[in-house]
Formats: structure tokens, C-alpha cells, sequence
């Protein structure tokens, strides 16, 4: 009887370290994930500023294309984030929210940059679109870090 009980206990450990290390895997993989989300989060910054600011309509199209590849790759990441660590999902669909109408805001200064209307796009950037970004940024930080902390 104590054989069949040492035995049950040690398999039990096992299984149960092994739950906790893919819990944890998961939890790290999550906040790789949120991480790059916020890398996209600036790229996407940066691709809009370059947008604004360039007079090369080819190089202009290319821009506009990265904004998008930018914004696609972000919602991967955000969906991988909330799919390994759905304890999470909840905060990371917050700070995804906010980037999505950062998104949803900048197209009209896309739309402006395109038509070579600088001054527009960069007005309607720094009437709402800056801030946006900024606190998108910001929420996935707190995010991460709370996260990486385990909650």
C-alpha cells in the first residue's frame, strides 16, 4: 500500500510540475507576444510620420502598405497573447481596444498624407491620434508587466 501510494504521489508531482511549467511557457510566450504587439504599436507611429512627411508617391504607397502589414501583425500577436494566456484576455483586449481606435482615428491622416495634405494629416495626428498611440502604448506595458508578474 505505501509502494502503491509513493508511486501515485510521485506521478502525481509529475503531472502537476508539468501543468506548471506549460502554465508558465504560456504566461512567457504571452508576454513575448504583448511585447511585439507594443513594438507594432511604434512601428505603426513611425510608418505614419514617414507617410506624412514624404513626396515620393511610390515611396508613399510603400509606407501605406507597412501601416497595414504593421496593423495585421498586431492583431496576431494580440490574438496569440490572449490565446495562451486567456487569464489575461481581458486586460490584453483593453489595450487592444485602444490601439484599434488609434488605428481607426489615423486613417483619415493617412488618407490626408496621400493626397498630399500634409498640414491636415499632421493637425488631425496631433489633435487625437498621438495620444492614442501613446496610451496604447502605455496599456500594453502595464500589461506585460503585469503579466510577467504573474498577476
Amino acid at each position: 500500500m505505501v509502494v502503491a501510494a509513493g508511486l501515485y504521489s510521485s506521478i502525481e508531482a509529475k503531472r502537476i510540475d508539468t501543468w506548471y511549467s506549460l502554465l508558465i511557457d504560456n504566461e512567457i510566450k504571452s508576454v513575448y507576444n504583448i511585447n511585439a504587439a507594443r513594438s507594432s504599436v511604434m512601428r505603426y507611429g513611425l510608418f505614419l510620420y514617414g507617410l506624412i512627411v514624404e513626396t515620393d508617391p511610390a515611396r508613399m504607397q510603400m509606407l501605406n502598405t507597412q501601416l497595414e502589414d504593421t496593423y495585421t501583425e498586431y492583431q496576431a500577436r494580440i490574438a496569440e497573447a490572449e490565446r495562451l494566456y486567456p487569464a489575461y484576455s481581458q486586460q490584453v483586449a483593453a489595450a487592444a481596444a485602444g490601439f484599434e481606435k488609434a488605428v481607426a482615428d489615423s486613417r483619415p491622416a493617412r488618407t490626408a498624407a496621400l493626397a498630399n495634405q500634409n498640414q491636415k494629416a499632421a493637425a488631425i495626428m496631433h489633435s487625437t491620434v498621438d495620444e492614442e498611440m501613446e496610451l496604447a502604448r502605455a496599456q500594453a506595458i502595464t500589461v506585460a508587466a503585469d503579466n510577467g508578474e504573474g498577476g
